[in-house]
Formats: structure tokens, C-alpha cells, sequence
């Protein structure tokens, strides 16, 4: 508690698992870390052949280059998911950073930000194409 807060969707008929990760920008990295790698084992092995789509508020600024966002990707890395957002999803007046995304083991999804007036932070939709599924996340 205070470090991951995890939801997950399965669908076994377009074998899909959506993982959806809140990160407190409060919250230990290295405990945060474990935990995704952690949960990351857990669906690669039980689900080895489905797609994995990886989103949420990571609370990483993936716009530096830092020792924390090299952690973050390096770990996404070893499960073959990869970043599908490199713009600004949280853009104030003196900055800009990238602290929500989507990650996938698959190539065929397409990402955007969308700008939102509910939150601090602008929403990300992501579509799947060739498999007829569209999700959007909205930072509350």
C-alpha cells in the first residue's frame, strides 16, 4: 500500500490482459520496481502467449534521461514491452513531462494524448488495430 495500486483485465478470447499501475510520486522506487517485476513474472508465465498492454500514471518523467526512468524501461524491456507515447502527458506553465503511458509486447497499437479538461494530466487513448479494440485512459 502507498507504493502500487495494480487493476487487471483478462480477456481470454482476444487473449488480452490490460494491466492499469498507479504510482505515488511518494512511494519508494526500488519497492514500486519489485513489485511491477513482480507482477510482470507472474502474467508472462502464466500468460506466455497473450498480448500484454501495460498502462497508467507512472509517476516517471520518461522525457529525462534519468537513472529512475532507465530502471523503469530496462524492466519493460526484459518483458518485451515497449513504449508507445513520447509526448507530454502532463504539461504546466514552466513544464512539460511524460508521466502516463501505455507499454506493449505487440506492434500493431496506436497511441495518442488527448487533451482533457478533467485532470492535471491529459488522457492517452490507445487502439489496437486489427483487433477491433480501443482503450482510453483518463489521469483523474
Amino acid at each position: 500500500e502507498g507504493e502500487i495500486e495494480c487493476s487487471c483485465i483478462l480477456s481470454k478470447s482476444k487473449k488480452i490482459i490490460l494491466l492499469c499501475i498507479y504510482r505515488t510520486n511518494l512511494g519508494n522506487l526500488n519497492v514500486f520496481l519489485k513489485s511491477l517485476e513482480d507482477i510482470l513474472s507472474y502474467v508472462h508465465g502464466k500468460f506466455k502467449f497473450y498480448k500484454i498492454i501495460l498502462c497508467g500514471d507512472f509517476n516517471i518523467n520518461l522525457l529525462e534521461n534519468s537513472q529512475n526512468r532507465n530502471q523503469f524501461i530496462d524492466l519493460l524491456l526484459t518483458f518485451n514491452l515497449i513504449q508507445t507515447i513520447y509526448q507530454p502527458t502532463r504539461v504546466r506553465k514552466q513544464t512539460a513531462t511524460l508521466l502516463d503511458n501505455f507499454f506493449v509486447n505487440f506492434n500493431y497499437a496506436k497511441s495518442q494524448v488527448v487533451e482533457s479538461a478533467l485532470s492535471d494530466h491529459n488522457a492517452q487513448s490507445l487502439a489496437l488495430i486489427n483487433v477491433g479494440i480501443m482503450f482510453s485512459v483518463r489521469a483523474m
